[in-house]
């Protein structure tokens, strides 16, 4: 086994892939592993410095014959990136034109009728940008651009995962940095009123499980 200690930016699938297993669930499962996994609700969601073990890859052999030419291809397994839209009476903006660049990487077409986006992605992927055109006119002074962090949302039971929640929901916490000051209440008190739940602006596991409804994971 390889010990691994999480970084910013770092999931499941992003470790799986980089150490050559088949999957998320290869590492989630390990039993060694149970303690860190008890504590996280998505696979795809670590916190930094989360101790992971890593299991060793297990070798598999083919048989083929001698003096041909063979080709062997590698399973890799995927991310599902998904995106949300919503306007500030939390509407979903359907059937929105968008492009989305991740690595380089150029995806395009329409919001759904629910205002999301999914593409299958690289897991190793980490950065990424969204444009979205807010008018059938497709005029530049209707887009909308947006720089994505993937795989950088922290554990919703984190003040950082409140933060980063709050942050893609379109409201003001400050830095997402995990230090709740006076910036970070005041967001949290304007989702709680608007959400309709106690107005107390406490970072706590209640915020973390409402906002967690709210966001989407």
């Amino acid at each position: 086994m390889t010990e691994h200690i999480v970084k910013q930016g770092e999931c499941l699938s992003s470790l799986a892939h980089a150490y050559g297993l088949p999957g998320p669930n290869k590492i989630a499962n390990w039993p060694v592993n149970a303690g860190v996994m008890g504590e996280r609700s998505n696979v795809n969601i670590m916190l930094p410095g989360d101790h992971l073990e890593i299991p060793e890859k297990i070798s598999r052999i083919e048989s083929c014959s001698s003096e041909q030419r063979h080709r062997f291809r590698r399973h890799m397994c995927r991310t599902l990136l998904k995106i949300r839209l919503l306007d500030q009476n939390s509407e979903p903006h359907d059937n929105m034109r968008y492009q989305l660049n991740v690595d380089g990487r150029m995806y395009e077409g329409n919001t759904d009728d629910d205002g999301r986006i999914e593409h299958a992605v690289d897991p190793v992927a980490v950065r990424g940008e969204l444009k979205v055109w807010l008018r059938e006119d497709n005029e530049s002074n209707h887009t909308y651009i947006w720089p994505l962090a993937i795989g950088c949302l922290d554990p919703k039971g984190k003040p950082s995962g409140a933060q980063g929640r709050l942050r893609n929901l379109g409201y003001e916490p400050g830095p997402v940095d995990g230090d709740v000051d006076d910036e970070t209440e005041s967001a949290v008190c304007t989702y709680q009123e608007e959400e309709g739940l106690s107005t107390d602006g406490l970072v706590n596991d209640h915020l973390g499980n409402a906002l967690e409804q709210t966001h989407g994971v």
